[in-house]
């Protein structure tokens, strides 16, 4: 907990602490060429059924899982290349991201964040999973 505090802070700061004019220490965005289809503004909807997400880094080769939140709660990191939730697993390879998402075979929609970080660089998805149709 104590690591994401300091990286979401080291963060907030290198925003705030830079001038835009002044281009050292500012990192470039993070590239990405290829994103799951139906991603729109950082947010991909999931069927209930699950499936798994490609994202491929186009600029940064080696990064790693910053934070993932779920329910409000930051789960707590124990590799910055690999995590796995209950209902799904996110994994950092080389340029590589891919998030597996189980089905949901509940009445109820769920969702998390994940952020990645390279350096001064962060992107961050959130991922809304569909509630099964119980009927």
């Amino acid at each position: 907990m104590k690591k994401l505090l300091l990286c979401l802070l080291a963060g907030v700061m290198s925003l705030t602490s830079c001038d835009v004019s002044d281009p050292d220490g500012l990192a470039d965005p993070m590239k990405w060429s290829t994103v799951p289809s139906g991603l729109k503004n950082g947010e991909l909807n999931v069927e209930a059924a699950g499936g798994s997400c490609l994202f491929v880094c186009k600029n940064y080769k080696n990064y790693w899982i910053a934070s993932v939140e779920e329910g409000g709660k930051f789960l707590e990191m124990t590799s910055g290349k690999e995590i796995k939730g209950d209902w799904y697993l996110i994994k950092v390879e080389d340029r590589e991201l891919k998030v597996i998402i189980n089905c949901n075979e509940t009445d109820a929609s769920r969702s998390f964040t994940v952020c990645v970080e390279a350096g001064n660089a962060f992107d961050e998805f959130k991922f809304v999973q569909g509630a099964a149709k119980l009927w």
